[in-house]
């Protein structure tokens, strides 16, 4: 499943707000923009938009993730620095560097 961007999101709650249909809010993003999204995305968010959720994700059941995002940007710097790095090696980095 492909995410909507956040700038997709703001545009249709904008196109929302303004009470434009569904298949005017496809034909005018596609048309004006180049992008393309579904009626099924549109009417997917316009839902949302009636319920009064938030754009973002909302907060998920289960348990909660290990690694906190300082984690996340540690793996992306040592990957750009080395991108034939394995799960092993990013896995001692992470250990060695457990302070973050």
């Amino acid at each position: 499943m492909v995410r909507t961007s956040e700038y997709i999101q703001l545009r249709l709650l904008a196109f929302f707000r303004s009470n434009v249909k569904i298949s005017k809010v496809v034909e005018e993003l596609l048309r004006v923009e180049g992008i393309k999204v579904t009626r099924k995305t549109v009417s997917k968010y316009y839902k949302r938009f009636k319920q009064n959720l938030p754009l973002g994700d909302l907060p998920r059941s289960g348990r909660p993730p290990t690694l906190l995002r300082e984690h996340y940007d540690f793996i992306d710097q040592k990957l750009e620095a080395n991108d034939e790095l394995t799960s092993v090696g990013l896995q001692q980095l992470l250990n060695r560097n457990a302070a973050l």
